[in-house]
């Protein structure tokens, strides 16, 4: 038993095999993302592209998972949730 903190689409393979379990329907969106880049004029393009073919070709396609994705806004670190309660969405914050 423990406890992690991870991105989703990192932990996939271990939350569909059951090796990890989400204790909350809920996940914080940060926006933060995976990125490539280089530069335009780049003597390794083909490579590059291999490369770009062979991720397109083996990322995972992340299902629609059961989760609520709260909005974190980073500059006042506050967090906006939201939860459905007798059928009326309730908007609140929680500081960090």
């Amino acid at each position: 038993m423990g406890v992690a903190i991870a991105d989703l689409l990192l932990s996939l393979d271990a939350l569909n095999s059951g090796l990890l379990a989400l204790p909350f329907k809920e996940a914080i969106a940060t926006g933060d993302g995976y990125y490539i880049v280089w530069p335009k004029n780049s003597l390794r393009k083909k490579s590059i592209e291999c490369l770009l073919d062979w991720l397109n070709l083996h990322a995972p396609v992340i299902p629609s998972l059961d989760i609520i994705c709260l909005e974190y806004d980073e500059p006042s670190a506050v967090v906006i949730k939201s939860r459905i309660c007798r059928g009326r969405i309730l908007l609140y914050k929680l500081q960090a």
